[in-house]
């Protein structure tokens, strides 16, 4: 097999953190193609506790300082994923590649408690990552962090592409009547009966009303979309309980995720990126809400990865929201599928 400059590794299985590291990194210097310039690594689940003597070693064993590592509710590599597992990725880089503080192409790893009313803080710049659990915890040698940022170094071209997988069920309505997290009214409708109307005919043989897949869509100002949760039903006021208030001065449309339409988004998107040189490695998020909902559809979407790109080195991992590079800076997405991918600059082997 030939070396190359970025490598990838996965283990999984009934072992502690320590032997999936280990077994991960022994794959992916196995075709690496010089010394190590930077590691990214991702374990799950999240809860899984901090090897951080297991990673502090590595750092002496690699002879680098750039070291990154995380853990999520699940982690997806092109050797295989696990949700819910006990699991580790890695991505191992060599010059002219590397990793560092500062660059165009940062990485952005955060929590729910880093987050400004659900959203990201003003602040807060970066091009793709993920948001994960509580739970999660986040190492930049030789110590923990709150959060992470890791810039992607060298001569290379970032490419992004976005699988929402959500379909309309409504038209965009200008007006709305709320009491607090009880949305009542889309402009002359009642928010309950016109969700009853909507639901697509894929949906009407549930015996209950499929609420997890279910949204309200907010469209704010500046045309960026929010999709939240419907909570429950309140059929004695004909409202949907939300899982927070819809923001003044926002439209607002009903819509579905359609399992079908992830698939098809998906496969769009490779067939149209295919045709080009072939990634140098990637970063897939993904959300973890929809891969549970999706079951079928996410391991068919991940055999479409490994379909049209069988050798690109690539690591990512299942968790709550993604970060996309909106037209005004970093904004959030949740219930899709976002793939970074990294093309070379200029002359280097790969």
């Amino acid at each position: 097999m030939a070396e190359r400059v970025v490598s990838s590794g996965f283990a999984t299985g009934s072992k502690g953190a320590e032997a999936l590291l280990d077994d991960a990194v022994a794959m992916a210097l196995a075709k690496l193609a010089g010394p190590v310039s930077g590691a990214l690594i991702a374990f799950s689940p999240s809860h899984l506790p901090q090897p951080r003597a297991a990673l502090q070693r590595l750092a002496r064993r690699l002879s680098c300082l750039q070291i990154r590592a995380a853990s999520f509710p699940g982690v997806i590599s092109d050797h295989g994923s696990a949700l819910g597992q006990a699991a580790c990725a890695v991505l191992l880089f060599s010059s002219p590649l590397g990793l560092g503080a500062h660059g165009a192409n940062t990485l952005l790893w955060a929590s729910p408690q880093d987050l400004d009313a659900g959203e990201l803080p003003a602040e807060e710049s970066a091009s793709m990552g993920v948001v994960t659990s509580k739970l999660s915890w986040f190492w930049q040698y030789p110590q923990r962090r709150h959060l992470l940022r890791t810039a992607l170094l060298g001569p290379l071209q970032h490419q992004q592409e976005i699988s929402s997988g959500i379909s309309p069920l409504t038209t965009l309505f200008p007006y709305f009547r709320q009491e607090g997290a009880l949305l009542l009214q889309l402009e002359r409708y009642s928010a309950l009966p016109l969700l009853a109307r909507s639901i697509p005919f894929a949906l009407r043989e549930a015996r209950r009303l499929p609420l997890d897949q279910l949204l309200v869509a907010e469209r704010d100002a500046q045309s960026r979309i929010r999709y939240l949760h419907i909570v429950a039903t309140d059929s004695n006021r004909s409202g949907l309980w939300l899982e927070r208030p819809l923001r003044a001065n926002s439209q607002v449309f009903l819509a579905w995720r359609n399992p079908d339409a992830a698939l098809r988004d998906t496969r769009v998107i490779l067939e149209a990126v295919k045709p080009r040189e072939m990634p140098n490695f990637a970063w897939l998020s993904y959300s973890s809400s929809r891969a549970m909902v999706f079951s079928s559809q996410a391991k068919n979407e991940l055999s479409l990865w490994h379909e049209h790109f069988p050798n690109c080195p690539m690591l990512g991992a299942f968790a709550h929201a993604e970060l996309i590079t909106g037209g005004s800076g970093p904004e959030l997405q949740r219930f899709s599928l976002v793939m970074d991918l990294f093309y070379r600059q200029g002359t280097w082997n790969t």
